[in-house]
């Protein structure tokens, strides 16, 4: 059973880590046009995550900032496939910027127990990464080959 909220969007147990993430990040680069889209990304954030970045104006707020902006203005994005271990997941975003800077971000997910949204999968967090290549230097996306679009 879907949890539908407020603004129409629902969190399912239908939707894999990588749909959920797939969801944010469009609705963010959807935001820059239509900052009600926003809505559609605070949803499918867990339960807790809502409570360190909530409320909606405030969590509005932190993701118009630096590093976040990337998820949303970046030229080119990547969502990467989940990597799974029992009720937890972890997906990674790639963006690169017009000027061929790549940026990283590491979704973690909790398949939530409480209702209403048991057996769905949420965002718990979201934390930069720093690219590096095989030899433990930080890359930017003209060296790294770029990125392809989504």
């Amino acid at each position: 059973q879907a949890a539908t909220e407020p603004g129409g969007q629902a969190a399912s147990p239908t939707l894999t880590p990588r749909d959920v993430v797939l969801m944010q990040v469009q609705a963010l680069r959807d935001s820059v046009h239509d900052s009600q889209q926003i809505i559609r990304c605070y949803q499918l954030a867990s339960p807790s995550n809502r409570s360190v970045t909530g409320p909606l104006e405030r969590f509005s707020q932190m993701v118009l900032q630096h590093p976040f902006t990337e998820l949303s203005s970046s030229e080119h994005w990547q969502v990467g496939e989940a990597l799974v271990d029992g009720r937890f997941a972890s997906v990674v975003v790639t963006t690169c910027s017009a000027n061929g800077q790549a940026a990283g971000f590491r979704f973690d997910l909790v398949k939530q127990t409480q209702p209403p949204y048991v057996d769905c999968w949420m965002t718990e967090t979201v934390a930069p990464l720093t690219l590096v290549d095989f030899e433990g230097h930080a890359v930017d996306a003209q060296h790294a080959g770029g990125l392809p679009g989504e």
